[in-house]
């Protein structure tokens, strides 16, 4: 069904018919009209336009053409669909920067490789692209096809392309080629930092080092999130402040809580505002009080210690106070493993020697006088020393020597042969 028609209106109590033709058709399996304006006053010119229309429509629906919104994203200049991937960005409540940063992005990469429209990005060429710029940072390549492949699977998601262009591309390597590594903090370096810092910044490093919490979760932190006086005191990053969007209250430190409730007491004498921190946008306050306690920004191993290190030597502490993986993700509120493992851990920090030499040791209690190293001597049968026969041989009690053994009965240990190989299987 299909036909052309001049709507009608009500126009001085007199029904009156419109300049320009509209028309309505039901494709095969609708259950409803469709109406649609044709924009034009030749009755002849409408009902070609409506025929060319539904010819468009049945090609749609079996696949054999784009529908019209897929053809406008690709052949139409990039800059539409990018607004709208980044007013959808707002909407969600993502952060300004990000949105700023994810337009430059692409942007920068469109006007390098000459991209006009969607249509137009190609695998190959944002390759070639890539390869060209090498010598950025491995890091920073990532996120460029990360932000490419979040904007074009958003084109995917509502309905404007078919299929991502750049779906098959492969991630350069990171692992090993980091040029910003942090590093955390001594407990000697933290004291010097503390008693150079001015009382402002001091409060902040300390918040910083034993909540975890980011710069610009410091930075929106108010007195109403803290509660100091209950059995457990915490702070609540709130859902607005925080990187995941969810509320979470943090245990605070027994030494944090003492200093928050002087800082509450001063507060109250001299005028008690929302923040509780004042935090600096830049970096020179940081790196002159690292300077004045002696400590380098960036040491001989090229390893930095910046701002968000404070949240890694909170990660490192939970660490070295052998907290349980899930309680650390908790305390971080990170979700997954490997991040709070891997990256907020920093293993030079940790007591690994320490660890070793809690493991049962193999040299004898009554080793002789001479060097602990005598007592691997091999025998002379020519043993090795790690084969070399023990005490635990000559024993007939059928109990561990005084050597602290590992071997639940010594006893006619020396006796012991490999028992022949039956088949192809090995014997253990």
């Amino acid at each position: 069904m299909a036909f052309v028609f001049r709507p009608r209106r009500k126009k001085n109590g007199k029904s009156v018919p419109s300049e320009f033709y509209s028309g309505r058709y039901r494709l095969e399996g609708d259950l409803t009209t469709t109406t649609v304006s044709l924009g034009v006053r030749s009755k002849e010119v409408a009902e070609k336009k409506l025929r060319d229309l539904i010819r468009q429509k049945e090609r749609e629906r079996v696949g054999l053409e784009l529908p019209e919104i897929c053809r406008e994203t690709l052949d139409g200049p990039i800059a539409k669909p990018l607004q709208s991937w980044l007013d959808d960005l707002q909407t969600k409540g993502r952060s300004d920067h990000y949105i700023y940063v994810s337009e430059k992005s692409v942007l920068a990469v469109c006007r390098e490789t000459g991209w006009k429209t969607v249509g137009s990005i190609r695998a190959n060429e944002f390759i070639e692209w890539r390869n060209a710029h090498r010598d950025k940072a491995a890091k920073t390549l990532a996120e460029y096809l990360n932000t490419f492949n979040a904007f074009l699977n958003w084109l995917v998601k509502t309905g404007r392309i078919e299929s991502n262009p750049l779906a098959r591309v492969e991630q350069v390597e990171t692992r090993g080629k980091e040029r910003r590594v942090r590093r955390v903090l001594t407990e000697d370096e933290f004291h010097r930092l503390l008693e150079v810092s001015p009382p402002e910044r001091r409060l902040t490093y300390v918040m910083g080092a034993f909540t975890g919490l980011r710069k610009g979760e410091l930075r929106q932190m108010e007195w109403r999130d803290l509660s100091l006086d209950g059995d457990l005191p915490f702070v609540r990053a709130r859902a607005a402040t925080t990187k995941n969007k969810k509320t979470e209250p943090i245990p605070l430190h027994h030494d944090l809580v003492e200093v928050l409730r002087d800082e509450r007491r001063k507060r109250v004498h001299e005028g008690m505002g929302e923040n509780i921190l004042q935090i600096e946008p830049r970096t020179r306050y940081w790196k002159r009080d690292l300077a004045a306690a002696g400590v380098p920004y960036k040491d001989d191993c090229g390893e930095v210690f910046d701002f968000h290190s404070l949240r890694h030597t909170f990660g490192t502490g939970l660490a070295k106070a052998n907290t349980s993986v899930p309680t650390s993700m908790r305390a971080m509120r990170q979700s997954d493993p490997k991040l709070t493992l891997d990256r907020y851990v920093y293993a030079n920090a940790l007591p690994l020697a320490e660890s070793i030499n809690k493991i049962p040791g193999f040299l004898k209690k009554n080793a002789p006088e001479n060097s602990p190293l005598d007592a691997l001597e091999s025998g002379q049968s020519g043993h090795s020393p790690s084969l070399a026969v023990s005490d635990c041989q000559k024993s007939s009690s059928g109990t561990a020597s005084e050597s602290g053994s590992l071997h639940p009965n010594p006893q006619n240990y020396g006796e012991r042969q490999m028992e022949p190989a039956v088949g192809l299987e090995p014997t253990t």
